[in-house]
C-alpha cells in the first residue's frame, strides 16, 4: 500500500510539474466551457471599396470616428487564424503600439498571398465589426517562425491606441480558442 501511494505522489508530481503549460491550457478550456461568452474584440482584415459596384458583397460599415467606409465582408484574416496577439510599443509614439500576429498554419498562407496580391494596396483593420484603421500588409520572412510556438509572426503597423490594444492582446487567446472549438 505504502509503495502504491508513493508511486501515485510521484505521477501526480511529474504529471504537474512536466506539463505545466498543458496544464494551464486544460484548466483554462474548462472554465471557458463552464463560462460561455461571446468573443470580444475580434480583429479582422479586409479589403477596402473605394469604388462601390453594388455588389452583396460590399458594404459600407461605421468607423471609429464616426464615419463610414466601404469594404469587402469576405474577411481575408479573422480571429480564428490569429493564436496570439503581443504588443510591440511604437517608436516616437508613446502610448500606441504595433501588433505582433502568432498566426497558425491557415493564416500563414492567408497572410502570405494577401501580402502578395494586394501588396501596396491598404486593407482594413475590423475590430468587432468596426472598421478602426488602414494598413498596408507586409510580406513575411522566414526569420518570423517563433521558435517556441512554430506559429509564424506578422507584424501589423499601427498605431493602434493602448486601450484597444490591451483588448486586443488580452482577447486573442481566448477568441482563438472559441472559434477552433
Amino acid at each position: 500500500m505504502k509503495k502504491f501511494f508513493l508511486f501515485a505522489m510521484f505521477a501526480a508530481l511529474a504529471l504537474l510539474t512536466g506539463t505545466g503549460c498543458d496544464l494551464d491550457k486544460a484548466i483554462q478550456e474548462v472554465e471557458d466551457s463552464l463560462n460561455p461568452t461571446d468573443p470580444e474584440y475580434v480583429i479582422s482584415v479586409h479589403r477596402i471599396i473605394r469604388y462601390r459596384r453594388g455588389e452583396d458583397l460590399e458594404r459600407m460599415i461605421d468607423t471609429f470616428s464616426g464615419g463610414t467606409v466601404c469594404v469587402n465582408m469576405n474577411p481575408f484574416l479573422h480571429s480564428r487564424n490569429i493564436k496570439k496577439v503581443e504588443l510591440l510599443p511604437r517608436q516616437g509614439d508613446a502610448g500606441f503600439f504595433d501588433l505582433v500576429l502568432h498566426l497558425d498554419k491557415r493564416g500563414q498562407m492567408l497572410w502570405s498571398s494577401i501580402a502578395i496580391q494586394y501588396r501596396g494596396e491598404k486593407l482594413g483593420l475590423v475590430v468587432d465589426g468596426v472598421f478602426y484603421r488602414a494598413f498596408m500588409p507586409n510580406i513575411p520572412n522566414p526569420d518570423d517562425i517563433d521558435p517556441k510556438t512554430g506559429s509564424v509572426t506578422v507584424l501589423l503597423q499601427g498605431p493602434v491606441d493602448q486601450a484597444t490594444a490591451n483588448s486586443i492582446a488580452k482577447f486573442s487567446e481566448k477568441n482563438y480558442r472559441h472559434f477552433n472549438r
